[in-house]
């Protein structure tokens, strides 16, 4: 939300989603997109927001977190905040690859 205070991002920007965005858990958008891969997937900022805190849709999380810079982006910005043991290190995708010992190269990037 920084991003739109500042006017880098608008809550009504439209953000294009396919296959490859997929991530697997609770996910809406995981589902909607691989149900009709070629049709119209596309949502804005503020949709992807709302599914990824009320739904805690992986798909989401990872589609935001790709826009706002990645990981390094949003722990520099934890930092700037004062918060110096806090580091977000990978998104959604890479948290279940470890988690459930999959490697990444079975596995989308």
């Amino acid at each position: 939300l920084r991003m739109v205070d500042e006017g880098n991002l608008k809550l009504a920007d439209l953000i294009e989603l396919s296959s490859s965005d997929v991530r697997p858990g609770t996910g809406v958008l995981s589902m909607r997109l691989l149900q009709n891969p070629s049709g119209e997937n596309t949502y804005t900022v503020h949709e992807l927001l709302e599914t990824a805190m009320n739904d805690s849709d992986n798909t989401a999380t990872d589609v935001l977190l790709r826009l706002v810079g990645g990981p390094a982006a949003v722990t520099e910005y934890i930092r700037s905040l004062g918060l110096q043991k806090m580091t977000v290190a990978r998104g959604c995708l890479e948290h279940l690859r470890d988690r459930c010992g999959v490697q990444p190269e079975r596995t989308p990037s």
